[in-house]
């Protein structure tokens, strides 16, 4: 259910936003009004959409072994996303309130700083991460996903962790326990930088995540990842040192570690 705004900062919202509807802007605005805060969203302009479809297929194919049409992950359009806020709201998943609908616009509360900047201290990043892992398995214990789960969608406010931008399709288009799978990678994907590619630290992670899940389904679509980030592998190799050392493909293959060690970990624990 959309929360209601008085109606003095309605105005004042929709007087703000109406000039900028001929020409949205592409990223969020943050505005305030008696010490309230507030983040529009657009509708967003999707240049370069073919090729980001084509990206997504590539990489179920690839590393789930799911062949997806490109434009099953056509981005939602905004009531796609206020859709989505509200569900997971009802399911008490710490996300923003939505406050206003418009046509070509969604208008929310703020949730605070961008989490990202604060993995950069790493005292701050040892007491973050795994609080970001009780984000992410609150999301997937509540049988949802995000589709944008890399760490620059992550707010804190209060010490409680907000997860914004529920744009993309995944868990449409995907079967449930593959689109949290994805999740995961994305999630580690956008982290490995502030894990300075430390294995262990990320096996630990991941293993608490299992055995607090306990999903024999997200057990088995993190093996089928690993069995098709392994072919990566060997075909990275027969391309030389120079691709391999191409910073998404260490990425990638930090993963692959991290994941086939907690799934070990996992066997033996669980």
């Amino acid at each position: 259910m959309t929360v209601l705004l008085p109606t003095t900062h309605k105005q004042k919202i929709k007087q703000k936003i109406q000039p900028l509807l001929l020409q949205p802007p592409t990223t969020p605005l943050h505005i305030e009004f008696a010490e309230s805060s507030y983040i529009v969203k657009f509708t967003r302009r999707e240049s370069g959409r073919f090729w980001r479809e084509s990206m997504s297929a590539l990489a179920c194919w690839f590393l789930l072994g799911v062949a997806v049409k490109p434009n099953a992950f056509r981005t939602g359009d905004i009531s796609y996303e206020a859709q989505r806020l509200r569900k997971l709201r009802q399911k008490d998943i710490a996300v923003p309130r939505l406050l206003m609908e418009g046509p070509n616009y969604i208008v929310m509360e703020h949730c605070g700083e961008r989490l990202e900047p604060m993995l950069r201290c790493e005292q701050t990043r040892d007491e973050l991460l795994p609080h970001i892992m009780d984000s992410l398995l609150a999301l997937h214990e509540a049988d949802q996903w995000h589709g944008g789960a890399q760490v620059r969608n992550l707010t804190i406010q209060n010490d409680t962790i907000f997860r914004v931008d529920f744009e993309e399709k995944t868990g449409d288009v995907l079967p449930l326990s593959l689109a949290q799978a994805y999740d995961l990678f994305l999630c580690f994907n956008s982290l490995t930088k502030y894990l300075n590619f430390d294995v262990e630290l990320g096996e630990k992670l991941l293993t608490d995540y299992l055995l607090r899940r306990k999903e024999p389904k997200i057990y088995a679509s993190l093996s089928k990842l690993l069995n098709f980030s392994l072919r990566l592998d060997k075909m990275f190799s027969l391309l030389g040192d120079n691709f391999k050392n191409r910073s998404d493909i260490k990425r990638t293959r930090y993963f692959s570690a991290v994941v086939s060690r907690s799934l070990n970990n996992y066997r033996v624990r669980s």
